[in-house]
């Protein structure tokens, strides 16, 4: 099983991502959070995450410092973006950043 966090704003979008990640039955969905700051604390008391699926506009921390910070406390942990924001700086920024996919 894949230990994944769910970080997204938007009540109604962490419950259709969570419903979808139950179905499937490879995840192991270990926290859902709403800021980017709730992930980085997280993260920083050494919680075993694989995955961490973010929207980039996840309210407080930005997507692209929250992907440093957590980079540089989990390097291991991959980073997965979804997001509406589809312009070619905030793919690059991300990437650049440390994502994994977006």
């Amino acid at each position: 099983m894949i230990n994944l966090v769910l970080a997204e704003g938007h009540n109604i979008v962490r419950a259709g991502v969570r419903a979808l990640l139950e179905k499937d039955g490879g995840f192991n969905l270990v926290a859902e959070m709403v800021t980017g700051f709730e992930v980085i604390d997280y993260v920083s008391k050494g919680m075993a995450i694989d995955v961490v699926l973010m929207d980039m506009d996840v309210p407080g921390i930005g997507g692209v410092e929250m992907i440093g910070k957590l980079k540089v406390l989990s390097p291991s942990t991959r980073v997965i973006v979804f997001t509406a924001l589809n312009h070619e700086k905030n793919i690059r920024d991300a990437y650049a950043a440390g994502a994994n996919g977006y």
